[in-house]
């Protein structure tokens, strides 16, 4: 790997570093990941002018592993909610689930539930000293080994009517080698989304609708027009274009949104269930949804419920996700 020296495609580090590293920008007044790589990685590294992982080797080598997670997310985010979304923060498998992950895709990224998930996390990996001494070319290559070694990319919102990363060309490249690759890929929020996202749709059925509306690769944009350029020059050229990446992000997406309602939905019913919980099934094509920590919205039982049911299903059909729609349709018996 020497010709990717200072970021190595087969290495990760542990929700433990990610964990400290909310810390440690807080205690210096910074919340965004771009402000806590500026001072405190950049500030850690620079007596050997080296990456964060790399110091992480000589004081933490437990905390680097084989990458099993590349993780895709806007720089001007909040790191903690970042932190949040990847579960790392989470104590259960219940809250990890109510990130917007099913179980199914937590068990594969962790290993079947055994063994410590290692994240490929750009402010830790690069070499934050020598960024502009490297080609475009071995931006786009390790990116590529990364996302390929890994087989799992993560794309972090921060909020469920933000697409802020979908329109980062960075961004959507990363989620474009995903694809390439074969790669496992999926949309992750912090868990106070899926309950903000719910009362979002049992007021409009449409609310999903103009955030997918946001998602066009051909109109990404980066900081230096020449990445953008040439990083929209690949796309391009690949078979499909820019159009065929908008329906696998779109899917991405929606993908999120039917999770995120099919857990509010459960949560509703155990709000109002009198003898404990209620027994529903999954979507037929979607994964078990685990129930959200936080404390079930107060709601009209028999209104509300029925109406967001009604709600979810319609999104569904909007989707072209007719089955699910169809599980939905079942839940409106219960209430």
């Amino acid at each position: 790997m020497a010709e990717l020296e200072g970021r190595d495609p087969r290495f990760g580090v542990s929700g433990n570093v990610l964990r400290d590293l909310v810390s440690l920008g807080h205690a210096c007044g910074e919340m965004t990941t771009a402000g806590i790589t500026a001072r405190v990685v950049k500030q850690a590294t620079a007596a050997k002018k080296c990456a964060y992982i790399d110091v992480l080797r000589d004081t933490a080598p437990c905390s680097i592993g084989p990458v099993s997670v590349f993780v895709s997310h806007a720089w001007a985010s909040e790191l903690s909610s970042v932190v949040d979304a990847l579960g790392v923060i989470a104590d259960s498998l219940d809250q990890r689930t109510a990130t917007g992950a099913s179980q199914a895709s937590v068990e594969a990224v962790e290993g079947g539930g055994d063994g410590e998930t290692f994240y490929w996390f750009d402010p830790l990996i690069n070499n934050a000293h020598t960024v502009n001494d490297k080609p475009l070319s071995f931006w786009c290559d390790s990116t590529e080994a990364a996302i390929s070694t890994a087989g799992c990319l993560i794309a972090v919102l921060t909020h469920w009517n933000d697409a802020k990363l979908f329109t980062r060309s960075w961004c959507v490249y990363e989620i474009f080698c995903a694809k390439e690759a074969g790669a496992q890929c999926e949309v992750r929020m912090p868990s106070s989304q899926t309950h903000e996202f719910g009362r979002a749709l049992l007021a409009d059925s449409e609310c999903a609708a103009p955030v997918l509306s946001l998602i066009d690769s051909k109109s990404a944009e980066a900081k230096d027009s020449t990445q953008q350029q040439h990083l929209a020059g690949l796309i391009a050229s690949s078979p499909g274009g820019f159009e065929d990446l908008d329906r696998f992000m779109r899917s991405m997406l929606q993908t999120w949104f039917v999770d995120a309602a099919w857990s509010f939905a459960t949560s509703l019913l155990r709000a109002t269930t009198v003898d404990g919980p209620a027994k529903s099934r999954s979507p037929s094509t979607t994964s078990t949804q685990s129930i959200p920590k936080p404390p079930p919205p107060t709601l009209t039982p028999s209104t509300d419920t029925s109406n967001f049911f009604q709600h979810a299903a319609q999104m569904c059909i909007s989707f072209g996700m007719k089955a699910k729609a169809k599980e939905f349709e079942l839940l409106i018996q219960t209430t």
